[in-house]
């Protein structure tokens, strides 16, 4: 029993410093330069310094929803506002609180990868995805672009990729307090983009689903999801009642830029394929040169591991696969596709099934080199 538990205690120890290393590499690709990579602050990251600001100032009172242009989440804002009031304003505020959620989320992906194959894999298997995942996401152009700008689609990732790992990590101890916080931090994703309301869409998609096909299922787990989701209503609830008292503005922001039109959403649609290879977001604040999602051998990596999630049909490979195409959704119904904003949280996903692939290869080639040897 000892011995089981030093061993462990060292898988432990060696995993929680390869991932602190990789959070560092990812901090540091998100910091550097910052003050002028991208160059220029462009108008909406001058917006939410303003916002946080005059919060700051006391010159407006704190809203639960900002009722400005088409409407905007507070989160980000509020958060730039702290840091105001610790270290002073700085045309750099909105950049660096971006950042620091996007260094966050790399740490975020590599426990909730770890968590999410924690059953299906085992530990050791569950743990390299979990840090190669991270380390993909770190290095990842797509992520680290919006991770540089001062702008709120990031902290839609940062909070629902925790909520995703709790979840997880609830219905595996069933302990309350893991589906407390997943509940906190599923509730807290409403508060940053709009994008944010695809995240509940996909639990409630992908759990609803494993009801009905696995029995028993919602008879040993009902606890937990019943946690999560009371939980998650409790924190929107302030934010839902403004919803519910002011449908207008609700709407607003989803009237300006869904399509209304079978060809304009065929359109979009191709344009959203069309970004993981050819060509990804026209807009120069949000990408670099239209460069796309992948290169040549992310993609490659990618299509693997998809495939490979296919082929295992595990219910950890499935939701990995639901939640990479459920959360393009807000994309593909919009103009702009592919906007790598209202996409963003499919980017955690993407670097993992990237990470997936390159898992499926190392398999493969350590199966030859040991039926090669066994010849020999």
């Amino acid at each position: 029993m000892g011995k089981a538990v030093l061993k462990f205690s060292r898988v432990h120890i060696r995993f929680s410093m390869a991932l602190l290393l990789v959070v560092i590499l990812g901090g540091v690709l998100r910091l550097y330069a910052i003050d002028r990579l991208p160059p220029g602050l462009n108008h909406d990251e001058a917006f939410n310094n303003l916002m946080a600001l005059r919060l700051v100032q006391g010159t407006m009172s704190p809203p639960v929803y900002f009722r400005v242009e088409f409407g905007r989440e507070p989160l980000h804002m509020y958060l730039i506002a702290f840091l105001f009031r610790l270290f002073g304003t700085t045309p750099l505020g909105g950049r660096i609180v971006s950042a620091l959620a996007g260094t966050w989320l790399v740490l975020a992906l590599g426990l909730t990868i770890r968590e999410l194959f924690y059953v299906q894999l085992g530990r050791a298997r569950a743990t390299r995805l979990g840090l190669l995942s991270a380390l993909l996401l770190a290095a990842f152009y797509w992520p680290m672009h919006y991770s540089r700008i001062g702008m709120e689609p990031i902290l839609v990732p940062a909070l629902a990729i925790p909520a995703f790992g709790l979840t997880w990590r609830a219905l595996r101890t069933r302990r309350a307090w893991d589906a407390v916080l997943g509940g906190v931090f599923l509730g807290g994703t409403m508060y940053a983009y709009p994008a944010s309301r695809f995240v509940p869409l996909l639990l409630a998609f992908f759990f609803s689903l494993w009801v009905l096909l696995k029995r028993g299922f919602l008879r040993e787990n009902w606890r937990a999801l019943v946690i999560v989701a009371g939980v998650a209503l409790l924190v929107f609830a302030p934010l839902g009642y403004f919803f519910l008292t002011h449908p207008f503005w609700f709407i607003r922001r989803a009237d300006m830029v869904n399509m209304e039109t079978l060809p304009e959403l065929k359109r979009e649609l191709g344009n959203l394929a069309r970004g993981f290879f050819q060509q990804g977001d026209i807009n120069w604040r949000q990408n670099l040169a239209n460069r796309p999602i992948f290169d040549s051998l992310q993609g490659f990596l990618f299509v693997t591991g998809v495939l490979a999630c296919l082929a295992l049909h595990t219910p950890a490979h499935l939701f990995l696969l639901a939640w990479m195409v459920i959360m393009l959704i807000p994309s593909a119904i919009t103009e702009y596709a592919p906007h790598f904003g209202r996409m963003l949280t499919a980017a955690p996903a993407a670097a993992t099934l990237m990470g997936a692939g390159v898992v499926t290869w190392y398999d493969l080639a350590m199966k030859a080199a040991r039926r090669w040897r066994s010849k020999s």
